[in-house]
Protein backbone atom coordinates (compact mmCIF):
# COMPACT_ATOMS: atom_id res chain seq x y z
CA UNK A 1 0.00 0.00 0.00
CA UNK A 2 2.98 2.46 1.11
CA UNK A 3 4.49 2.24 -2.29
CA UNK A 4 1.40 3.08 -4.33
CA UNK A 5 0.73 5.98 -2.36
CA UNK A 6 4.19 7.28 -2.93
CA UNK A 7 4.22 6.58 -6.71
CA UNK A 8 0.44 8.49 -6.79
CA UNK A 9 2.10 11.66 -4.55
CA UNK A 10 5.60 11.41 -7.08
CA UNK A 11 3.09 11.98 -10.53
CA UNK A 12 1.73 14.69 -8.62
CA UNK A 13 4.20 16.26 -8.01
CA UNK A 14 5.99 15.65 -11.27
CA UNK A 15 3.23 16.82 -13.18
CA UNK A 16 2.93 20.27 -11.27
CA UNK A 17 6.53 20.94 -12.16
CA UNK A 18 6.04 20.18 -15.70
CA UNK A 19 2.65 21.73 -15.78
CA UNK A 20 4.64 25.12 -14.44
CA UNK A 21 7.52 25.14 -16.04
CA UNK A 22 6.64 27.42 -18.74
CA UNK A 23 6.04 30.08 -15.80
CA UNK A 24 9.05 31.70 -14.47
CA UNK A 25 9.95 31.11 -10.97
CA UNK A 26 10.83 34.28 -9.62
CA UNK A 27 10.02 37.52 -10.29
CA UNK A 28 11.83 40.91 -9.11
CA UNK A 29 10.79 44.12 -10.05
CA UNK A 30 12.25 47.91 -9.25
CA UNK A 31 10.05 50.93 -9.62
CA UNK A 32 9.78 54.61 -9.61
CA UNK A 33 6.69 55.60 -7.15
CA UNK A 34 4.54 58.51 -6.41
CA UNK A 35 2.31 58.67 -3.07
CA UNK A 36 -0.52 61.04 -2.20
CA UNK A 37 -0.31 62.22 1.05
CA UNK A 38 -3.90 62.83 2.90
CA UNK A 39 -2.33 66.32 3.37
CA UNK A 40 -1.74 67.22 -0.26
CA UNK A 41 1.12 66.46 0.06
CA UNK A 42 3.42 64.38 -2.90
CA UNK A 43 6.52 62.08 -2.30
CA UNK A 44 8.25 60.46 -4.72
CA UNK A 45 10.34 56.98 -4.24
CA UNK A 46 11.35 53.55 -5.05
CA UNK A 47 9.60 50.19 -4.86
CA UNK A 48 10.98 46.45 -5.18
CA UNK A 49 9.62 43.68 -5.18
CA UNK A 50 10.61 39.70 -4.93
CA UNK A 51 7.41 37.19 -6.18
CA UNK A 52 7.82 33.51 -5.73
CA UNK A 53 5.41 32.11 -8.25
CA UNK A 54 3.61 29.27 -7.03
CA UNK A 55 1.29 28.28 -10.02
CA UNK A 56 0.52 30.16 -13.03
CA UNK A 57 -2.05 32.42 -11.47
CA UNK A 58 -0.50 32.59 -7.36
CA UNK A 59 2.81 33.94 -6.31
CA UNK A 60 3.86 34.87 -2.53
CA UNK A 61 5.34 38.45 -2.73
CA UNK A 62 7.49 40.80 -0.28
CA UNK A 63 7.66 44.23 -1.31
CA UNK A 64 9.97 47.44 0.18
CA UNK A 65 9.59 50.56 -0.58
CA UNK A 66 10.46 54.73 0.30
CA UNK A 67 8.63 57.63 -0.29
CA UNK A 68 10.23 61.26 0.24
CA UNK A 69 8.91 64.70 0.43
CA UNK A 70 10.42 68.09 0.18
CA UNK A 71 10.00 68.36 3.97
CA UNK A 72 12.72 66.26 4.59
CA UNK A 73 9.68 63.59 5.92
CA UNK A 74 10.16 59.91 4.82
CA UNK A 75 8.01 56.89 4.64
CA UNK A 76 8.81 53.44 4.40
CA UNK A 77 6.83 50.03 3.90
CA UNK A 78 7.88 46.48 4.18
CA UNK A 79 4.59 44.56 3.82
CA UNK A 80 4.36 40.87 2.00
CA UNK A 81 1.56 38.67 0.92
CA UNK A 82 -0.37 37.25 -1.97
CA UNK A 83 -0.34 38.17 -5.34
CA UNK A 84 -3.13 36.79 -8.50
CA UNK A 85 -2.40 37.34 -11.71
CA UNK A 86 -4.96 36.36 -14.79
CA UNK A 87 -3.73 35.63 -18.46
CA UNK A 88 -0.35 34.49 -17.36
CA UNK A 89 1.03 33.87 -21.00
CA UNK A 90 -0.64 36.89 -22.54
CA UNK A 91 0.82 39.89 -23.93
CA UNK A 92 -1.22 42.09 -20.83
CA UNK A 93 -1.74 40.41 -18.21
CA UNK A 94 -3.43 42.06 -14.98
CA UNK A 95 -2.62 41.21 -11.45
CA UNK A 96 -3.82 41.67 -7.90
CA UNK A 97 -2.37 41.93 -4.53
CA UNK A 98 -3.36 42.10 -1.06
CA UNK A 99 0.20 42.51 1.25
CA UNK A 100 0.21 42.94 5.16
CA UNK A 101 3.17 44.24 6.93
CA UNK A 102 4.82 47.34 8.56
CA UNK A 103 5.20 51.12 7.82
CA UNK A 104 7.88 53.28 9.07
CA UNK A 105 7.31 56.88 9.08
CA UNK A 106 10.20 59.55 9.92
CA UNK A 107 8.09 62.93 10.81
CA UNK A 108 9.91 66.30 10.99
CA UNK A 109 9.19 68.09 14.42
CA UNK A 110 10.54 71.44 15.37
CA UNK A 111 13.50 72.04 16.55
CA UNK A 112 14.50 69.65 13.34
CA UNK A 113 14.14 66.59 14.58
CA UNK A 114 13.37 63.21 12.51
CA UNK A 115 11.11 61.25 14.98
CA UNK A 116 10.29 57.71 13.73
CA UNK A 117 7.18 55.81 13.91
CA UNK A 118 5.98 52.29 13.16
CA UNK A 119 2.39 51.37 12.46
CA UNK A 120 0.58 48.00 11.04
CA UNK A 121 0.22 48.67 6.93
CA UNK A 122 -2.05 47.35 4.69
CA UNK A 123 -1.69 47.77 1.05
CA UNK A 124 -3.96 46.50 -1.34
CA UNK A 125 -3.59 46.89 -5.27
CA UNK A 126 -3.24 46.32 -8.73
CA UNK A 127 -1.99 46.34 -12.38
CA UNK A 128 -0.76 45.16 -15.05
CA UNK A 129 2.13 43.92 -16.76
CA UNK A 130 3.02 44.13 -20.29
CA UNK A 131 4.83 41.66 -21.77
CA UNK A 132 8.44 42.78 -23.99
CA UNK A 133 9.79 39.11 -23.82
CA UNK A 134 9.79 35.97 -22.04
CA UNK A 135 12.06 37.24 -19.27
CA UNK A 136 11.12 41.10 -19.20
CA UNK A 137 7.97 42.92 -18.44
CA UNK A 138 6.96 46.28 -18.22
CA UNK A 139 4.68 47.32 -15.12
CA UNK A 140 2.41 49.75 -14.31
CA UNK A 141 0.50 49.63 -11.26
CA UNK A 142 -2.00 51.70 -8.29
CA UNK A 143 -2.38 50.73 -4.50
CA UNK A 144 -3.84 52.03 -1.69
CA UNK A 145 -1.31 52.15 1.52
CA UNK A 146 -2.98 52.15 4.89
CA UNK A 147 -0.87 53.04 8.24
CA UNK A 148 -2.98 51.68 10.91
CA UNK A 149 -2.41 53.87 14.60
CA UNK A 150 -3.41 53.29 17.96
CA UNK A 151 -6.20 55.68 17.36
CA UNK A 152 -8.29 54.59 14.59
CA UNK A 153 -8.99 58.50 14.15
CA UNK A 154 -4.92 59.26 13.09
CA UNK A 155 -4.96 56.02 10.40
CA UNK A 156 -2.36 57.80 7.71
CA UNK A 157 -4.26 57.06 3.99
CA UNK A 158 -2.17 57.29 0.82
CA UNK A 159 -2.60 56.41 -2.53
CA UNK A 160 0.24 55.16 -4.74
CA UNK A 161 0.98 55.11 -8.12
CA UNK A 162 4.07 53.15 -9.65
CA UNK A 163 5.52 52.32 -12.87
CA UNK A 164 8.60 49.81 -13.49
CA UNK A 165 10.16 47.18 -15.11
CA UNK A 166 9.48 43.07 -13.87
CA UNK A 167 12.64 40.70 -14.43
CA UNK A 168 11.79 37.00 -14.77
CA UNK A 169 13.55 34.44 -13.70
CA UNK A 170 13.50 30.52 -14.21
Amino acid sequence: MKPIVFVVLLLVCLGSVAVAQDVPRYEISGAATFLRDPANANRYGWLGSFARNVNDWFAVKGEAAGYYSKENARIHTFVGGPQFRINKDAKVSPWAHFLVGAQKDHQFVFPGNLVPRTYFAMVPGGGIDVSLNPRFSVRLGADYVRGFRSNSLDDVEHYRLQSGVVFKLP
